[in-house]
């Protein structure tokens, strides 16, 4: 029998949820919050994809998942990269292979940057952050009934495909498109033998992002008469994603628990912060000589043709279609003091402070007096510029053996509504968004709805955050919280009386801090340091 479901709306926020339900536009999800627990669901710092997922699977923040973006740094010794993937997931331990370990069944579908698919007590599929023409799933053969059974199978939509600038429309039928293969996919898993399933929907995120400016008559790319036409086409595809929904709320009144979850929330962009261009500017940062950004030639075009929809975004397809210099060849990385590191987080500002520069240069300045000088003197740069700055250390915001992976200062500007972006410009701050047709952004706030025999009915909680989604989910099952999990169990939404609430919350040591010794020694060997 499925004992729980938890169903993952990426980017899903009560902002968008809210009033749909209210005009009825959402039945099922009304059903579920009416009938259970809902709240805000509060996500990493920045609220981005990947270190938000790892942490709702481990419980754990991204200092101890190693996941501070979707490009991560190989090691503390360079700033070489790779993308994410499920090894980082394995290695900080996720709630579903303390399941399987268990022995109980469990089917994990489409959750982002889960790739390559491993071997589990269940069934796995790939989700966001992997490649459909790939092998995206365990068992192997699942791939292929997938396929047989739902005509075609893909997880997700390109989040930068030029197939979709200056074209609302099929930004649209595409994600209607997924949800309705979502729903077909879902219906698959419920019907197998399995306790737990994990299962995300990515449309929802997608959708937002291009689709903002319809919904949002403050944003500075809003059109009445174009928000006529999309504000409904927006509405149709949560509806569709309700449809999905209603499976899930259907298993409720089966004695299924299940539970609702998103990453992260969502808001408007409203402007462009240039990180580069400010630190070169202060002096911080320097480019190889004779080498210039594309930015500077296109950048310039942007505030005479952001009236121009469709000039603007033929100028903005160039850009993407374009083979624009990376930052690691036009940036001179020896003699840089700081600078932004490979970023597939464009809401928030991240910096990283070169040591070895200041100590080849002979600077008598510390990482710590160069990280506090920026600080500083970023804060006054937004202050003079009337923009709001929320700005951390690394140390600030995480711990874990990972920390030092993490760069030495991330910042938010304007709560989230501000893109930062680490590509050179003139200005180091534009009043409109870089992409006219991404106009929605990740905000701090996503939503938590429990609904099934353990929980409450109809009441609201606060502070429950995304590390708490892990540790909650391994009590219902009866099994005890490893001691390096930094979120709690959610004991507040569980109804008097049931299995949940009657067992005491139990805590075990893990072997975390003797693996990372493990794999600390087997570094040392392979470099020859050992």
């Amino acid at each position: 029998m499925l004992k729980l479901l938890v169903l993952g709306l990426d980017g899903a926020t009560f902002r968008v949820l809210d009033p749909l339900c209210e005009d009825g536009k959402l039945p099922n999800i009304s059903k579920l919050i009416k009938g259970g627990v809902r709240g805000p669901l509060e996500s990493t710092f920045p609220p981005h994809t990947s270190p938000a997922w790892a942490t709702m699977a481990t419980g754990k923040n991204p200092g101890k998942t190693g996941v501070f973006d979707s490009i991560l740094r190989t090691d503390e010794d360079s700033y070489n990269t790779m993308i994410v993937n499920s090894s980082y997931l394995r290695k900080a331990g996720t709630y579903w292979d303390y399941l399987s370990n268990t022995g109980i069944t469990i089917s994990v579908v489409n959750y982002p940057f889960l790739f390559p698919p491993y071997s589990i007590n269940g069934s796995m599929v790939s989700g966001f952050g992997s490649d459909p023409r790939s092998n995206i799933t365990y068992p192997t053969e699942l791939k292929y009934m997938l396929i047989r059974e739902c005509g075609e199978y893909y997880t997700s939509l390109p989040q930068k495909g030029p197939q979709y600038i200056g074209k609302p429309q099929v930004v649209v039928d595409d994600c209607l498109r997924l949800v309705e293969l979502n729903k077909k996919s879902l219906q698959l898993f419920l019907n197998k033998d399995t306790e737990a399933l994990v299962f995300v929907i990515s449309a929802g995120d997608f959708a937002q992002h291009f689709l903002w400016k319809y919904l949002d008559n403050t944003h500075p790319y809003y059109n009445e008469e174009e928000s006529r036409k999309f504000l409904p086409e927006f509405i149709s595809i949560w509806q569709k994603i309700d449809e999905v929904v209603g499976l899930a709320a259907e298993k409720v009144d089966g004695g299924t628990n299940v539970i609702l979850v998103s990453d992260h929330g969502f808001g408007p962009d409203r402007c462009t912060f240039y990180t580069d261009t400010w630190l070169e500017k202060k002096g911080y940062l320097l480019r190889k000589k004779g080498v210039t950004s594309a930015n500077n030639v296109i950048r310039p075009l942007v505030g005479l043709l952001k009236k121009s929809r469709a000039l603007y975004s033929s100028v903005v397809s160039l850009k993407i279609g374009s083979k624009i210099k990376k930052r690691s060849i036009t940036t001179d990385m020896e003699r840089s003091i700081a600078f932004s590191p490979a970023n597939a987080c464009a809401m928030a500002g991240k910096i990283c402070i070169n040591e070895k520069a200041l100590i080849s240069q002979g600077e008598q300045r510390t990482v710590e007096v160069v990280q506090q000088e920026i600080i500083d003197k970023l804060q006054d740069t937004c202050t003079s510029l009337g923009l709001h700055l929320d700005i951390y250390t690394r140390n600030d915001l995480y711990s874990g053996p990972y920390v030092n992976l993490a760069p030495d200062i991330v910042f938010a500007i304007n709560d989230f509504e501000c893109s930062i972006r680490e590509t050179y410009s003139q200005d180091i701050f534009q009043d409109y968004p870089y992409i006219p047709d991404r106009t929605g952004t990740h905000k701090t706030h996503g939503i938590l709805i429990a609904s099934g025999k353990d929980f409450k009915t109809g009441i609201s909680i606060k502070n429950a955050k995304i590390q708490d989604i892990a540790p909650t989910i391994l009590h219902m099952f009866g099994l005890p919280i490893p001691s390096d999990i930094d979120g709690k169990v959610l004991t507040e939404i569980f109804k008097s009386g049931s299995d949940p609430d009657k067992r005491k919350v139990q805590y075990e040591e893990t072997g975390f801090e003797k693996r990372r010794i493990k794999d600390k020694i087997s570094k040392l060997k392979a470099s020859g340091k050992l």
